[in-house]
């Protein structure tokens, strides 16, 4: 198995790819470097996942650290594939599939390379460039039918390859992709990806409307930002209270409000979809307490109404 060195850099013969950090001994944290190179390794293993769903196989792409070099701190990935069991294959092509994962991350970091901000400028021409790979590759040549990756995937990753390397210092530090030809792109230290930002590049349309909801406590905020945590017949939503008279005698205890107990309000929705008119989000706000409804008292916890807000 060949090693690497600085002046040839070659690879090692089983591993996929690698993933270099240059940082500065003296700055920082020495324990900032780890966390990144580990962070960076389940990134990339998420990628792979959202990758893999343009294929019609049921496969789970897995990374094995094939080695580690100091110096520079650098690790080697091995990608290798999981198959359910009693699934078909479809003649996938495992080597072929190494290919498209290992060449579509690197165009994914490489479209982050200079950017001072997210945003959806080059965002379909990076989509087109992995489909482009992922056709040309065919890893399931029985059943070549593929899909782009969803640009939704594609922006979550791209968000947690930011989240990785934040914990490197710009200017001090810097991190590479390593492909397995060798060839090699530089991670954005410098990408600011603001709150909300994948949100709005994704939004087509937003409908917003008012319904009346009743919705169950399951956990009030005391002190906070007024984001409470409800149940309707979906499931667990946050809903911002925008009501702030009742808020205030909430707050001011002027009413018993139990874990199990039931609000009736109007409720502001807006929904964000994307382009192929998929759902991308839904805020709830609630702007008009209609009426408090108590719980079976036959429910309540035995400590008291309004120490403790349980799980429902």
């Amino acid at each position: 198995m060949a090693a690497l060195t600085e002046a040839g850099l070659i690879t090692r013969s089983k591993a996929s790819f690698g993933l270099k950090i240059n940082f500065d001994e003296r700055e920082g944290d020495p324990s900032r470097v780890f966390v990144a190179m580990a962070e960076l390794i389940k990134v990339c293993q998420d990628i792979d996942r959202r990758l893999v769903s343009s294929i019609q196989v049921d496969v789970e792409p897995i990374l094995l650290l094939e080695d580690i070099q100091k110096g520079s701190l650098i690790a080697w990935i091995r990608s290798t594939f999981k198959f359910p069991q009693n699934t078909p294959s479809l003649g996938l092509d495992s080597h072929k599939l190494e290919e498209y994962l290992g060449e579509s991350k690197f165009a994914l970091i490489d479209f982050t390379r200079n950017k001072a901000a997210l945003t959806d400028v080059g965002l379909t021409e990076v989509q087109m460039k992995i489909f482009g790979i992922l056709s040309k590759k065919k890893p399931t040549p029985e059943l070549p039918i593929y899909t782009p990756v969803p640009k939704k995937d594609l922006l979550f990753g791209i968000q947690k390859m930011q989240s990785a390397v934040a914990y490197l210092t710009e200017g001090k530090d810097g991190v590479e992709y390593i492909g397995r030809d060798n060839s090699k792109t530089p991670f954005n230290l410098g990408l600011d990806i603001t709150p909300g930002v994948i949100e709005d590049i994704l939004t087509k349309e937003t409908l917003a409307n008012e319904i009346t909801m009743l919705l169950k406590v399951k956990k009030p905020d005391y002190l906070g930002s007024s984001q409470w945590e409800f149940k309707d017949e979906k499931g667990s939503i946050d809903v911002k209270i925008n009501d702030f008279e009742w808020l205030e005698r909430f707050r001011n205890r002027e009413f018993v409000l139990a874990p199990g107990d039931s609000v009736l309000a109007i409720v502001g929705v807006v929904s964000k979809y994307d382009v192929d008119n998929n759902l991308i989000s839904t805020r709830h706000t609630l702007l008009k307490v209609l009426e408090l409804r108590a719980a079976n008292l036959s429910n309540e916890p035995k400590q008291g109404r309004l120490d403790s807000f349980e799980e429902y």
